[in-house]
């Protein structure tokens, strides 16, 4: 059974309606939602995720004795199927820590949703990849020598052409005379740009009580801060579509990067952080310099990924022993050089590092988020397995093993529409 009840506190996952509060329901921010004795509606758990609960106090008599569970309606056929795949992704990790434990029953109650016999040889390869020969064409680097850091970020900031309006978003947040009519100004120049940040603020996600109509509006009420960060992430995205798909498909790798950035914010939302909306774009962005070795050294990384595809490694290590230096110090760098601020660079430069010197609570949030996101298999970047994580960094971010149900459902609800504002519109912007 793999309902979590400890004295009455279940998580929000497994809580169904018609159900008893024993206790308020209240926001972080201490908002009544529900009043003890109420009985538990659909709308109302929609409303809980919307604003971060992760569990509620139940009473006794209406506890649940056990959720529906897809796992056990596939067949023993089916089931040796997503154990050897569940296997596979997991190998990295310790599957005796609780975190892991948790996190591997949520994939596989993902995918057992939708497993059957007649699809099951895709849902294999969607999860571990096609085999990859390492002869991929396209090279864009020479790869006969070794590449340098800095000359690559050179190569690269010289090259990529970011959209106008991402110059005089940098240019006007350098200006502490700006206002936020001024910011508002510069991003209503692009159209498209403007219009998916409104979607965005008006989506499920941010969970606004009433709706915004305007750019100075959204500006007022995310924060000023908060609304170019977004626009400079949203930017940067629609710079890197040119990577070979033998590789990688984009439309995986901002699917994966898109979720990172939903689980952190989620995380940082139950960890009553005030820099959400930063710990988004952080996510989003964290592997963009994976991509940048993907274009320019497509056939080194072939053959890495098909290592890591073979063997239980991470990608990251692979990375670091053959360029010396990984795409995490790479997209760093390169986010440095483009006038992003500092700390959203910090967070992707350092987001695999083990350093306590580059730990910051940030930095912590999206590698946990990245593990999450691999965890429970939304897209990849080229790395298919889910990433070791000490179980210390877990408990010592104060988060729960309780939280980990309700950051897949919330994230399950939200990503369909956030790949529709920001990737998918985008697309056919281009």
């Amino acid at each position: 059974m793999f309902v979590e009840i400890f004295m009455g506190i279940v998580s929000l996952d497994e809580i169904k309606p018609g159900m008893t509060l024993a206790t308020d329901m209240r926001t972080n921010q201490g908002r009544l939602l529900l009043q003890a004795g109420s009985k538990i509606q659909a709308e109302h758990l929609k409303i809980a995720r919307i604003w971060g609960i992760t569990q509620a106090d139940i009473t006794d008599d209406s506890a649940p004795t056990g959720p529906e569970n897809p796992i056990e309606r596939l067949d023993p056929e089916l089931k040796k199927v997503l154990d050897a795949l569940t296997d596979w992704k997991f190998a990295c990790c310790d599957r005796e820590s609780p975190f892991y434990r948790k996190l591997a029953f949520l994939f596989q109650k993902r995918i057992a949703s939708t497993l059957t016999r007649k699809n099951s040889r895709k849902v294999v390869e969607k999860y571990r990849g096609p085999k990859i020969l390492g002869d991929v064409k396209q090279s864009r680097g020479d790869e006969s020598q070794k590449p340098h850091l800095e000359k690559l970020v050179d190569k690269e900031v010289s090259l990529v052409t970011l959209p106008d309006v991402f110059h005089e978003i940098v240019e006007v947040t350098g200006n502490p005379k700006s206002s936020s009519t001024d910011i508002s100004n510069v991003l209503a120049k692009d159209q498209s740009l403007s219009s998916r940040i409104l979607r965005l603020v008006n989506s499920p996600f941010y969970g606004l009580m009433s709706k915004v109509d305007t750019l100075s509006r959204a500006v007022t009420i995310v924060g000023t801060v908060e609304i170019t960060n977004l626009a400079m992430g949203i930017s940067i995205t629609s710079t890197f579509n040119d990577v070979s798909s033998e590789l990688v498909n984009m439309h995986d790798f901002w699917e994966h990067s898109l979720s990172v950035g939903v689980v952190a914010k989620i995380l940082a939302t139950q960890n009553k952080m005030p820099v959400q909306e930063r710990l988004f774009v952080g996510g989003l962005l964290h592997d963009i310099g994976r991509l940048v070795l993907l274009k320019n050294y497509s056939r080194i990384s072939g053959k890495m990924l098909a290592f890591a595809t073979s063997r239980p490694v991470n990608l990251y290590d692979l990375e670091t022993k053959y360029f010396g230096f990984s795409h995490s110090e790479l997209g760093g760098r390169l986010l440095e050089q483009w006038k992003v601020p500092q700390a959203l660079a910090n967070m992707v430069k350092s987001h695999h590092s083990r350093s306590s010197i580059d730990d910051s609570g940030e930095t912590i949030l999206i590698r946990l988020a990245d593990i999450i996101s691999h965890g429970l298999g939304y897209g990849h970047s080229g790395a298919r397995r889910v990433p070791p994580l000490d179980y210390n960094e877990w408990k010592n971010a104060g988060l729960s093993i309780t939280a980990l149900p309700v950051v897949a459902a919330q994230t399950e609800n939200n990503l369909r529409d956030l790949m529709r504002i920001i990737v998918e519109d985008q697309a056919h912007a281009i």
